[in-house]
């Protein structure tokens, strides 16, 4: 299992071994092509806590690609942080961790009739002190 692979699990293990915090998931957004012409472009926003509500262990952002026809380049952006980026040929997802905030998953068409969603959701949590 890669070291991302297990980042989400070790910030949902934090929280549930203090009393003080709370994970939470949310918010989702999400972004469609529908035939897309190579160069198309669809966004989705998401705002989640603010940094100050996440500070001690943060928010990981994961977005799942689902490819029916072309390729894509997918990336999520929170605040000015490039989180994950990738070019999907089938389905898969990409993940990192973010500010949690202010979050923007950019689908770009890469062939023509590209079909595609993204899915992104955010893993927070919740310093409750």
């Amino acid at each position: 299992m890669s070291r991302h692979a297990l980042l989400p699990a070790l910030a949902v293990a934090a929280a549930l071994a203090s009393p003080a915090a709370a994970v939470q998931t949310g918010p989702v957004c999400t972004a469609s092509l529908l035939n897309a012409a190579a160069g198309d472009v669809t966004t989705c926003v998401s705002q989640g806590p603010s940094a100050l509500g996440n500070r001690d262990v943060g928010a990981y952002r994961t977005v799942f690609v689902t490819v029916v026809t072309g390729s894509v380049l997918a990336d999520v952006r929170c605040g000015s942080v490039l989180a994950a980026s990738g070019t999907f040929t089938e389905s898969g997802k990409l993940g990192g961790w973010s500010g949690g905030y202010d979050c923007v998953v950019t689908l770009t068409s890469l062939a023509p009739g590209t079909t595609a969603d993204a899915l992104s959701v955010g893993h927070y949590v919740i310093v409750l002190e």
